[in-house]
Parts: C-alpha cells; structure tokens; sequence
C-alpha cells in the first residue's frame, strides 16, 4: 500500500510520540526510509495545559489547509 500511495502522494507521519521511539516503529516499517518523507514527532506538537500533546496542522505553513 505504502509504494502504492507515495506514488501519488507525499507521505508524512505526525505522531505525539518521541522521535527516538517512533523511529523504532518506523525504522520497522520503512528500514529504508523511502515510504516517509516526513516524520514528526512530539517536538512538533503543542503541549495543552493538561499535559496533553495537540497536533497542531498550522505548523505547515507552505500547505494549504485545503490539501
């Protein structure tokens, strides 16, 4: 499915998870980091008051929230 897609689409992950774990899991899936394009981890996320992680999509400047 994942060569399927990236030939259509740029393909990113965005996870509240710390980048030396989710790298564990997508080093699994993708050992050649050819399937991810992008990868974003909790360092990109916005830490609410409540010690919860939001992924914030306004973090994307270059893209249009319409794509």
């Amino acid at each position: 499915m994942l060569e399927i897609v990236n030939k259509h689409y740029e393909v990113g992950v965005f996870t509240a998870s710390q980048g030396h774990y989710a790298d564990v899991i997508l080093n699994y899936i993708d050992p050649e980091r050819k399937y991810f394009q992008h990868r974003y981890y909790r360092e990109s996320c916005i830490k609410a008051s409540d010690n919860v992680y939001v992924k914030d999509l306004r973090i994307f400047k270059n893209v249009p929230m319409s794509d």
